[in-house]
């Protein structure tokens, strides 16, 4: 997928891969994040508008991805350019301590 489709994109076309890894491409390694939510946020204010919607994301807390743009590629969707923001940090008791990250990405 070529970066200037990303305006096209609607959250149907994330919402097939929930629970599926992108890869971030531009922090030295490969570095996975996992797809764990696609939330419709408000209907298009105009005719054919698209509709806005997040993406919300978790990684092992071994890297603190700052906010700001990165290169995610994924098998299906190809090479996306999107803007991720850290909004926050969990270890649950029921995935055995595993502590990571939270990232959203939001579309208008």
């Amino acid at each position: 997928m070529q970066v200037d489709t990303l305006a096209q994109l609607k959250h149907d076309d994330f919402g097939k891969h929930i629970q599926e890894k992108f890869i971030v491409k531009d922090v030295g390694v490969d570095f996975f994040i996992e797809l764990i939510e696609v939330k419709q946020l408000y209907r298009a204010i105009k005719k054919g508008g698209r509709d806005q919607f997040s993406l919300l994301f978790k990684a092992r807390d071994e890297i603190l991805l700052p906010q700001k743009t990165y290169h995610l590629e994924h098998e299906k969707m190809g090479r996306l350019d999107i803007f991720l923001v850290p909004i926050g940090h969990e270890c649950p008791e029921d995935q055995g301590g595993q502590a990571f990250y939270l990232y959203e990405a939001i579309f208008t």
